[in-house]
């Protein structure tokens, strides 16, 4: 899922320089919050102190610190989600995070 927000104090990133890095926000779907963050946590990830609905999302901060959501899909009930998708999914974007930095 894409979503598209207005900050009211944004400063966009100057690319190609880097004095305001490049940023983005996931929302990553799962079908076992539980078992996802787990597996988040296993990849580095590290979750955030301040979680607004830990029944329907999880909000963890990445290897460089950018904050993540894992999430149910909206009208789902949470089931069971294979823990290896979402560690090669979550390595592939620690990847990303730490070669654009």
């Amino acid at each position: 899922m894409q979503t598209i927000e207005r900050v009211e104090d944004h400063i966009p990133p100057d690319w190609p320089g880097n004095r305001v890095p490049k940023q983005m926000h996931l929302d990553l779907f799962v079908t076992d919050l539980d078992i996802a963050e787990k597996a988040a946590i296993d990849c580095g990830a590290v979750k955030a102190q301040f979680q607004p609905a830990p029944d329907r999302w999880r909000v963890l901060l990445d290897l460089s610190g950018h904050p993540f959501c894992l999430t149910v899909p909206p009208g789902t009930q949470a089931g069971r989600a294979s823990p290896m998708v979402i560690s090669k999914r979550l390595r592939r974007v620690s990847a990303v995070n730490s070669s654009s930095g």
